[in-house]
């Protein structure tokens, strides 16, 4: 090896944006950062636990893996709205402005996934022109 070459060092570091922040997980450790009401940072780290025999085997890790980010992406994201100053939430629901006279306007609308999987089965029955 040349004096110019340098080895290539591999990193098993990812993340995710947060509301106002960003969130880090390494192989043994993770990491939030959070700007706070008063323009601080909010810093949190905290211990992986170890990897289980069925995070590790072959094609089930996959699954096990993929609801484990969703279950810390989801904790860290909904942690990160409590630090933020312009977040507002409210409840209440207003009526739908571009179908005022919808003769379904008082039903409930079906969940996302419904409507996804209706429109995916639909579609390609629907002859184009």
């Amino acid at each position: 090896m040349s004096k110019r070459e340098k080895p290539i060092r591999r990193t098993s570091v990812g993340g995710q944006a947060l509301i106002e922040g960003i969130m880090m997980l390494g192989p043994k450790t993770g990491a939030m950062a959070v700007r706070t009401k008063d323009q601080s940072i909010y810093t949190e780290e905290w211990e992986i636990p170890e990897k289980k025999w069925y995070q590790k085997c072959p094609f089930v890790r996959g699954v096990f893996n993929f609801v484990a980010q969703l279950r810390t992406g989801s904790k860290y994201l909904n942690k990160s709205m409590e630090y933020l100053s312009s977040f507002r939430f409210s409840p209440k629901r207003s009526s739908h402005p571009e179908y005022p006279n919808c003769c379904f306007r008082g039903l409930p609308l079906p969940p996302r996934s419904l409507r996804w999987r209706a429109l995916f089965i639909f579609l390609p029955f629907h002859n184009f022109p």
